[in-house]
């Protein structure tokens, strides 16, 4: 064994130390005392999944989307199948500024749609992008991941609730209004 490899070895193992203190300040609601840790961890092991990760959801509970963005990017390319990756770069790419370009919202489609190829109940993936699909008024791609999110979590009742919407869209009005308990005219 190298000095050179052991020293790499000892670096990503001080750079996942770091991490995992951090993701214990994140769960504790505290992203900025993480923050220094994360970008210490970074100058370490530029390349670690788990840091890079954490680094991003950092980023994103600090309202810095742009550089969330830029490193769940860089997470994809050096762990192109974590969903959770995938999953978090989706949120980000939809939460940039009130400027965000059409094909941001395209990366979130895709970057979700990965999250849920890597695994179907990957965390949130479905609900978000039932969400993005219900804005877009594509009701039917909105009642299947709404579904795909119930299966993940029947327990759901914002998946169930918007499910629903999303069934009635697809009725048409005057199925959707009997739904509602109203009487609508015959056709």
């Amino acid at each position: 064994m190298s000095v050179g490899n052991n020293h790499g070895r000892q670096e990503r193992r001080q750079a996942l130390e770091l991490s995992n203190e951090a993701a214990a300040y994140l769960r504790q609601g505290k992203p900025e005392k993480a923050l220094p840790l994360l970008r210490r961890a970074i100058e370490l092991d530029p390349d670690e999944p788990n840091v890079l990760l954490n680094l991003g959801g950092t980023y994103v509970l600090l309202g810095r989307h742009e550089e969330a963005v830029a490193v769940l990017t860089r997470a994809t390319e050096v762990a192109p199948d974590e969903e959770m990756i995938w999953a978090n770069l989706g949120a980000a790419l939809l939460r940039l500024p009130a400027e965000r370009q059409p094909e941001d919202e395209l990366r979130a489609i895709a970057a979700f749609e990965r999250a849920l190829a890597i695994n179907s109940r990957a965390p949130h993936a479905a609900y978000n992008l039932g969400l993005i699909f219900r804005d877009r008024g594509e009701w039917k791609e909105a009642a299947r991941c709404f579904r795909l999110a119930l299966a993940a979590d029947p327990e759901d009742k914002d998946a169930k609730s918007l499910l629903r919407q999303a069934e009635e869209h697809l009725a048409g009005p005057d199925e959707a209004a009997g739904a509602a308990g109203d009487e609508g005219e015959a056709v």
